[in-house]
């Protein structure tokens, strides 16, 4: 009986230590994790989010430059239709043949132009008939795209032409144009 009593003191002190040592192994192991932790912080939670931000920044800026490279090119362009001589503007003979009354640079005159696109063009430095008769088609067609769907579905292929009629003042053949178009496309390219 000796011996099982000695046995069984032995084998509960060794569970004893083994149960200490377990126990110390743990805490001291869980402190570390948290220091870690600490100094680290949440990093991949961290790196997806800073990243993420820079990615906005960054498209945010990207359209920024888009728009101030289309501003320089219409601007670059602009000029040379201006400092041009064009016929006096004569609001009479435009509505003589319009059949109503035109303002000069009035960008609604141009079929496929509305209220809104008139105000995004001038937004963005096309105010005049010479300044769109002189734009890119694919700038403004950026351009569009970039004022949104309600914009992007309009298609400018004949407003430069258009522009430049009422800019020259050709009124007759700018009236017989728009009659040949529909809805400021052309018929056979719709």
């Amino acid at each position: 009986m000796e011996r099982f009593t000695a046995d069984l003191l032995f084998i509960i002190i060794v569970l004893l230590i083994a149960a200490i040592l377990g126990f110390l192994i743990g805490y001291f192991w869980k402190g570390k994790t948290k220091t870690i932790e600490k100094e680290v912080g949440n990093t991949p939670k961290n790196e997806v989010n800073r990243f993420a931000e820079e990615r906005q920044a960054l498209e945010k800026e990207n359209k920024s430059l888009k728009e101030e490279l289309f501003q320089l090119k219409t601007a670059k362009e602009a000029p040379q239709t201006q400092m041009s001589a064009a016929p006096k503007f004569i609001a009479s003979d435009a509505k003589a043949v319009l059949g109503k009354k035109i303002i000069e640079n009035d960008l609604k005159i141009i079929e496929g132009i509305g209220p809104k696109i008139e105000e995004l063009l001038k937004n963005n430095k096309i105010s005049t008939w010479g300044q769109l008769a002189d734009a890119n088609t694919d700038d403004v067609k950026t351009l569009l795209k970039q004022g949104g769907s309600k914009y992007s579905m309009h298609n400018p292929t004949t407003w430069a032409e258009q522009a430049k009629m009422a800019f020259e003042g050709r009124w007759e053949e700018l009236k017989s144009y728009q009659d040949y178009l529909d809805g400021g496309k052309s018929p056979s390219k719709k």
